[in-house]
């Protein structure tokens, strides 16, 4: 009887050492994975890795405002006109976050009718409609642990905007025609091209979704403000890796660039219908590279619809 005893108070000790370890271990690797992630960021900001281009004041305070918030865990809203980079801030904010080992997810609110935004965003169940065959996870609860962009969250419907709100107070969904709730742990970055400000007076933007999402606002300037000459040489920089393979550019080329603006009101007409008789601008920008011949891009740009390549 007392040899069993101590048998099982040795048994005892070893589980109880052996649970000791794991836990040490445990937290030993969290600390290294905290520290890994930690330096990757670090360097990252010292070496400008992934750092969208552009070179005017403004866009590096955008910049400068997303290194800063990328760490935490707020809410952020994008504003500014379409064309403006918004999704590539909002992937340079995930990529500096604690959370840039999870998923990146986006959805454009605009591109989908109400019901399928709806089924994507929270998910469904089978049968819950004609057409759902089998059980589909939201991209809310698919983005846990990582980052969900929301695009062009001006355009959302009424009804779907009391269930986003929903979301983001109780950081849960519930998939149409489920019953129970999924918790979720993703961060919101949303985006918007509309004065959402001037759409809560109006009645169009619920006021309170408003407030949950403009917790930490970021205003993009419009793409004829970043530099657009900073293009000109990334867009080399490109060509030289595409076109001259195997040999890589270095940055040791120099480059010939030629901005010449024309007055094109035609095109103002055709793609701003809104913008009558107000003259547009075409920049064509050739870069003469030494490696590369010749880079051209052209760029549209309007007095208040924004550029773009």
């Amino acid at each position: 009887m007392l040899s069993i005893s101590k048998e099982s108070e040795n048994e005892e000790f070893r589980g109880k050492e052996i649970d000791l370890l794991i836990e040490i271990a445990t937290v030993e690797h969290r600390k290294l994975r905290v520290e890994n992630q930690t330096l990757r960021q670090e360097i990252r900001r010292r070496t400008g890795s992934g750092r969208p281009i552009g070179e005017s004041s403004r866009w590096i305070d955008v910049l400068k405002l997303a290194e800063t918030v990328a760490p935490t865990d707020s809410t952020v809203l994008l504003q500014g006109e379409s064309g403006t980079g918004k999704e590539v801030v909002a992937r340079y904010i995930h990529d500096l976050s604690t959370r840039t080992n999870g998923a990146f997810l986006s959805i454009n609110c605009g591109a989908l009718p109400e019901s399928l935004l709806e089924s994507e965003l929270f998910g469904h169940v089978k049968g819950s409609f004609t057409g759902a065959v089998k059980d589909k996870v939201g991209l809310f609860a698919a983005a846990s642990g990582g980052t969900f962009f929301l695009d062009e969250v001006g355009e959302m419907a009424p009804a779907t905007q009391v269930k986003l709100l929903r979301t983001l107070q109780q950081r849960e969904v519930l998939p149409v025609g489920a019953t129970e709730a999924i918790s979720v742990d993703a961060r919101l970055i949303a985006a918007t091209n509309r004065d959402l400000e001037r759409d809560v007076k109006t009645g169009q933007f619920r006021s309170d979704l408003f407030y949950r999402l403009n917790v930490i606002a970021i205003h993009l300037p419009p793409l004829r403000d970043q530099g657009v000459l900073c293009y000109c040489d990334d867009s080399a920089r490109r060509c030289a890796i595409l076109r001259v393979p195997p040999v890589p550019c270095e940055g040791d080329f120099s480059c010939a660039v030629s901005l010449a603006p024309r007055p094109h009101p035609v095109a103002a007409d055709a793609a701003h219908p809104h913008q009558k008789g107000r003259a547009c601008r075409d920049f064509t920008i050739s870069t003469t590279c030494e490696r590369t011949n010749i880079c051209t891009m052209n760029v549209h740009d309007c007095p208040d619809g924004g550029a773009r390549r």
